[in-house]
C-alpha cells in the first residue's frame, strides 16, 4: 500500500498512500507515513463499490502481527501472508474470506500490522497455540472503498477518500482495514484489486 491513510481512513498503518491527507481535514485519522509523491493510483472501474455504507461483521482472523517501513511494506505483508498459509495447512484450517490487513500504527518511518485471513469459526485453543494465532476482526458500520493498482499507489485512493470524507464531513475511528479480493502473493501487483473499509463515529 502507499504510505499515508485518507483523511478518513484510521490512522493503523497499511501500505500507506503517498500524498497525507490533511490532518486538519474533519474526520482525518493520523496519517500513518508518506509514501513516494510520484506515486499514483490506478482508476476504479463504475461498479466499484466507493463510499458504499455496510456493516462489517466480526469474524475470527488467523493473523500475524508485524512492523515494517514504507519501503518494503508489501514484501513484508506478503511474506507474513505466506506464514498464515502454511499455519492454515499445518493446522487443517479453512480460511472463510479474502486475505485481510488491519492496520495497528502507522507513521512517517513505517507501519504495524495484523494480516491473515478469515476463518468460519475460531479453532480451538490448541489449534492456535502460537503465531500465526486467531483474534477478532474489526466489526461494525463501515464505508467501503475501492483500490485497483499497486501498493504503492494506494497514497491515491487513500487521497480521494479523504476528500470524500471531508465533502460529506464524516468523522472515523482512528482505524481502516483492507481486503485483498486478488492474491497478494501471486497476483501482479499492478493488479491488485483490494476493498478498504473505514469505520465512522
Amino acid at each position: 500500500m502507499a504510505e499515508t491513510p485518507p483523511a478518513a481512513a484510521p490512522s493503523a498503518p497499511p501500505p500507506a498512500p503517498s500524498a497525507p491527507p490533511d490532518p486538519a481535514a474533519p474526520g482525518a485519522p493520523a496519517a500513518p507515513g508518506t509514501a513516494p509523491a510520484e506515486a499514483t493510483t490506478t482508476a476504479t472501474k463504475p461498479d466499484d463499490p466507493f463510499g458504499e455504507e455496510v456493516s462489517y461483521a466480526e469474524r475470527p482472523l488467523l493473523s500475524i502481527k508485524g512492523g515494517t517501513g514504507w519501503e518494503n511494506g508489501f514484501e513484508t505483508l506478503q511474506k507474513a501472508f505466506k506464514a498464515v498459509n502454511a499455519a492454515l495447512a499445518a493446522r487443517n484450517l479453512t480460511p472463510a474470506g479474502p486475505p485481510t490487513v488491519v492496520y495497528l500504527r502507522a507513521d512517517d518511518a513505517g507501519f504495524d500490522f495484523e494480516a491473515g485471513v478469515p476463518l468460519a469459526e475460531a479453532p480451538p485453543p490448541s489449534a492456535v497455540a502460537e503465531e500465526p494465532s486467531v483474534r477478532p476482526s474489526p466489526a461494525g458500520r463501515a464505508l467501503r472503498f475501492t483500490h485497483r493498482g499497486s501498493f504503492d499507489t494506494l497514497d491515491g485512493t487513500y487521497e480521494t477518500m479523504t476528500n470524500f470524507l471531508d465533502q460529506k464531513r464524516v468523522d472515523v475511528r482512528d482505524l481502516y482495514v483492507e481486503e485483498y479480493l486478488t492474491d497478494p502473493i501471486s497476483t501482479p501487483e499492478t493488479e491488485l484489486r483490494v476493498l478498504i473499509y473505514v469505520f465512522p463515529n
